[in-house]
């Protein structure tokens, strides 16, 4: 598939939803929370990222993540 999971817990106490929502408005980069994925009881310290973009694309969403996360 095109998707990455990742377990944020070690970054952040936040839930997988609010995690994403911050990603995006303070970050800049996109997520899928898993917790959709789920009926219930699901995981909520992962996010989904999603790869089939253009290199360009990855390169900047990882130097972004890096500067902000690393």
């Amino acid at each position: 598939t095109y998707f990455l999971d990742a377990d944020f817990g070690a970054l952040s106490n936040d839930d997988d939803r609010t995690f994403a929502e911050w990603l995006v408005a303070e970050v800049g980069v996109a997520t899928i929370p898993l917790s959709a994925f789920y009926e219930s009881e699901p995981p909520r310290s992962v996010v989904r990222f999603c790869f089939c973009k253009r290199d360009a694309t990855i390169d900047t969403a990882i130097e972004r993540l890096s500067a902000r996360l690393g």
